[in-house]
């Protein structure tokens, strides 16, 4: 018989910020650091609300989240695509593995000048960035979900008459749609975390990464930790809404 929980999940969900918060205010109230370096929480928290009421954020979080998007989707779609040719084919996973794997443990960010002698100071060569840093990890969950899949269920679906290519899409498909989506969420995240970088790397008009690095140049440490706030919360909300995505979708499989 399972015991109750003392304090109900719901409610410890919602714990670890105002935690946070304390401590950081503990932190200062004391003057462990600097406040010069650290400002209060609540100076923090007014900066954010004021850059978020009067909207003076929003034409650098529009345009982070627009490259990140360009950039994410590509991977998604041609990561998806060639990890299943890559899952299906062994010959052809042999040779792709290896290489994927290199650029997935590479740096994407060690490649910036890379990225800008190809693409330019502008807009594509930030995409690109996220693209190059999402499609390893895209395709090869694809490919471990594809290699993953029963080879029972495919084999009963043959024996009622299924033909190869009614396999591929109503058995192997849905059955590495788990592993495949475990892809995208990560890439997902990891790209927020690359477009961020990579506007702070380089000289752009608007960015939520440019305004993080400006207001370190300017030592505007409230509107600072105020971004990293915003970040932070946005980076938790995309999580949140693939992870809901996902119960929705692939409520069939194992947790």
């Amino acid at each position: 018989m399972r015991h109750k929980d003392i304090v109900p999940r719901s409610v410890l969900n919602f714990v670890g910020l105002p935690l946070l918060l304390a401590v950081w205010q503990v932190v200062f109230s004391l003057k462990l650091c600097n406040p010069t370096l650290l400002p209060s929480p609540g100076a923090a928290l007014g900066r954010l609300w004021e850059i978020l009421v009067t909207g003076n954020v929003l034409p650098d979080l529009g345009i982070t989240l627009l490259r990140m998007a360009i950039g994410f989707s590509l991977a998604a779609v041609l990561g998806v695509a060639a990890g299943l040719l890559m899952g299906v084919y062994q010959p052809l996973y042999r040779v792709l593995a290896p290489v994927v794997d290199f650029f997935r443990s590479l740096p994407v960010t060690a490649c910036y000048p890379v990225f800008v002698l190809l693409a330019g100071v502008n807009h594509a060569s930030k995409s690109l960035m996220v693209f190059a840093a999402a499609l390893p990890i895209i395709m090869l969950n694809t490919s471990y979900g594809v290699r993953g899949v029963s080879p029972i269920r495919a084999q009963m679906a043959r024996l009622f008459g299924a033909s190869t290519p009614q396999v591929f899409l109503h058995v192997t498909i849905w059955e590495a749609a788990p592993q495949i989506w475990i892809g995208l969420r990560t890439a997902f995240s990891l790209s927020l975390v690359v477009e961020i970088v990579a506007e702070m790397f380089a000289g752009t008009q608007f960015g939520i990464g440019q305004r993080l690095f400006e207001a370190f140049n300017t030592y505007r440490t409230d509107e600072l930790y105020a971004l990293i706030l915003l970040t932070g919360g946005l980076g938790y909300m995309m999580n949140l809404a693939f992870a809901l995505t996902e119960r929705r979708l692939l409520h069939w499989s194992s947790k």
